[in-house]
């Protein structure tokens, strides 16, 4: 039952958008009249049926933006591009994030979105610090969210492993196994995907949290703690990180 209201719910969307269409043709055929009040009314009727598309949205205010210019209204013209240029960046975000939902990992979608959320909020303060890189997949949630503020992200590990991923553990994975060297290495893969998702505020430094913490000296925005999962591991970043958070 809940596909089918999945399905009814698609086909009513692509119904609406279908309208907006409809409404958005009628104004570029009203624009080439040079009825431009007109035209403007045709658009803002199209606005009201793109719900979620937002490329057609995007496509649509520049079309908007081109009306006011025709009236004269610069003001409202230059209003229109902003949003034009919020939407566009907010679009490019959306994609971002839902790639990252591919990259290897076990961080789930929804705690990744409030790790961008945290990251955006206290990147204005300073930099993020993230104890346990694996291969990155938390690290991009942390970085695209600080680069709402131009601010980096460090992501420290030794890419050894954890206990849980070494060979014939449970999270085994001949992905991140060097079987020339017969060991774990993370480091390549969190490169390549850093590199994939073209992401630029991204420190990656191969240590562990403890040899690092006492050379650690700047003030810190946001510190988040996803190393190893055993109880000693654990309590080592945590004990650590006192270190990092002392003057923050």
């Amino acid at each position: 039952l809940g596909d089918v209201y999945k399905r009814q719910d698609i086909t009513y969307k692509l119904s609406e958008n279908y309208v907006g269409n409809c409404y958005e043709y009628k104004g570029e055929y009203l624009f080439r009249q040079k009825r431009f009040d007109q035209a403007l009314s045709a658009y803002n009727s199209a606005a009201t049926y793109y719900g979620d598309f937002t490329f057609q949205k995007v496509s649509l205010l520049n079309k908007k933006a081109n009306v006011f210019y025709m009236l004269s209204d610069f003001e409202n013209c230059l209003k229109v591009i902003e949003e034009c240029i919020l939407l566009s960046k907010e679009q490019n975000l959306q994609m971002n994030l839902s790639g990252i939902e591919k990259v290897k990992g076990f961080m789930p979608k929804h705690e990744g979105y409030a790790l961008f959320n945290w990251a955006e909020k206290f990147s204005d303060i300073g930099p993020i610090f993230e104890i346990g890189s694996y291969c990155g997949k938390s690290t991009l949630y942390l970085a695209n969210g600080a680069s709402k503020n131009n601010q980096l992200v460090y992501t420290v590990d030794h890419h050894s492993g954890s206990e849980e991923h070494q060979l014939n553990e449970e999270y085994f994975d001949e992905d991140i196994y060097d079987f020339k060297e017969k060991r774990v290495n993370s480091f390549p893969l969190l490169i390549k995907n850093i590199n994939d998702h073209k992401m630029q505020n991204i420190v990656p430094i191969i240590s562990d949290a403890y040899n690092l913490s006492s050379k650690w000296s700047a003030k810190l925005g946001m510190l988040f703690i996803d190393g190893g999962h055993s109880l000693e591991s654990a309590m080592s970043d945590y004990n650590s990180c006192l270190l990092y958070t002392s003057d923050a």
